[in-house]
């Protein structure tokens, strides 16, 4: 009876194709909040699928030489000193191992240095890395050989919980050759602090423009973002400026970066010029929301661009998505505003939708968002939306929200508004 070593290597090869893990490549299709969940999740069940490729691996000589570039192609959330420094000591005596790696996910030490890990951008295979948990305060002193300044092929970096200080912020991205997409998860708690005799340092969007600028000509698609809320303190400061860089065409940002501290904020002068999909989220919800209860709440900055996209003269002229996730209601609050008004809305509520419902201007069309809650956007927000001719999607909660995509305009490429239900743990106090 034949033995599964019968089996040609291609087949051997399609067989662990579906027992090895896979890297999660596309994480912002998923609602904000949940990323760094959704990819912690992801890569402790890969770590775990990793074990039955190993065992194969390990089995004999054959599979060895069949399945060891299966069991290195993807290295998931090794989150321990020991494990990181045994997979660099690995890669580095064993040079054949490192050409197999092409995805690595490693959450680091909270004390982890720069020499830790930088063998890691080494690996010339190496297309993406998340990193998670660097908070280095200054940059590492190099020998002019040893350093691997512009000589890495990463082409995607994800930094999670990223604490650490502009020095060294821009010392590790100057690693990368050019940057086609990068994951920026501010800790912006670990930049406040001071040795004795210097200056306090806090953070600021300046200084992460400064350490980006390595890779304004290469990079296409920025997501900034920051860890949850745990205490106040984590303030608002400058708007991130990205006017240089003129190839990002897709932008995901917190309000707190995109906008700063004083929310009508002119942001157009400070985006790409060819921006082409902007995701913002309101992490701060009921100290800055997108749309408060009653008359004077507006989101200006988004006013003001609609207002600009509008005109002939538009900077923005290549901009035909906007997506604004701000979770202003929570499980249950139909109930609270059921007690102050009708139909599940109290009065102010109601006000903001009916106004865009009664219209007959622009923004009478039908609009995509739960089938049994047709929300809409107040009149004047959803009539500058629809004016602009973009893709829209506005999502406050399950059950407000609301979306179009135009005939003429092509619109996300996902649609996770229809299965993100209410069943989901989607507050960002729990990511």
């Amino acid at each position: 009876m034949p033995g599964i070593l019968d089996l040609s290597n291609e087949l051997l090869l399609e067989i662990c194709s579906h027992l090895r893990p896979h890297p999660l490549l596309n994480i912002t299709g998923r609602p904000f909040c949940c990323w760094t969940l959704t990819l912690k999740e992801h890569d402790s069940a890969s770590f775990a699928k990793l074990q039955t490729v190993n065992s194969l691996v390990r089995s004999c000589k054959h599979m060895y030489a069949v399945l060891i570039s299966e069991l290195y192609e993807y290295v998931p959330l090794l989150t321990n000193h020991h494990g990181l420094r045994r997979f660099t000591r690995t890669v580095t005596e064993h040079a054949e191992l490192g050409y197999y790696v092409r995805y690595a996910s490693f959450s680091l030490p909270w004390d982890a240095t720069i020499a830790d890990f930088y063998q890691l951008f080494w690996l010339p295979s190496l297309a993406v890395l998340d990193l998670g948990g660097y908070q280095a305060w200054h940059a590492a002193e190099w020998e002019e050989d040893e350093s691997p300044m512009g000589s890495s092929p990463i082409r995607t970096l994800r930094l999670l919980n990223c604490g650490a200080h502009e020095e060294a912020l821009t010392e590790l991205l100057k690693f990368p050759r050019a940057l086609e997409a990068l994951w920026y998860d501010a800790n912006q708690g670990e930049w406040d602090g001071q040795y004795v005799g210097e200056p306090a340092v806090g953070f600021t969007c300046e200084a992460v423009r400064r350490s980006m600028a390595t890779h304004a000509e290469s990079l296409g698609n920025l997501v900034l973002t920051r860890p949850p809320l745990v205490h106040e303190g984590l303030g608002y400061g400058d708007a991130i400026d990205l006017e240089d860089f003129e190839r990002l065409r897709s932008l995901s940002v917190y309000q707190v970066f995109l906008v700063g501290l004083i929310s009508n904020t002119r942001v157009s002068r400070c985006l790409p010029p060819n921006l082409e999909e902007l995701e913002v989220f309101y992490d701060d919800s009921g100290y800055v929301d997108f749309l408060d209860e009653g008359e004077i709440a507006q989101p200006h900055w988004l006013l003001t661009l609609l207002e600009e996209l509008k005109g002939p003269d538009s900077k923005l002229k290549n901009l035909s998505r906007i997506r604004i996730v701000a979770l202003e209601w929570t499980p249950g609050q139909d109930e609270v505003d059921a007690e102050d008004g009708q139909d599940g809305q109290d009065s102010s509520n109601a006000s903001s939708s009916d106004s865009g419902r009664d219209s007959r201007g622009p923004g009478d069309v039908e609009l995509r968002g739960h089938p049994n809650s047709p929300w809409r956007p107040p009149k004047l927000l959803l009539d500058l939306l629809v004016q602009a001719g973009i893709c829209f999607s506005i999502f406050l909660h399950p059950e407000r929200r609301a979306r179009l995509t135009p005939d003429d305009v092509k619109g996300f490429d996902d649609a996770w508004e229809d299965e993100w239900d209410s069943e989901m743990n989607y507050s960002p106090l729990f990511v």
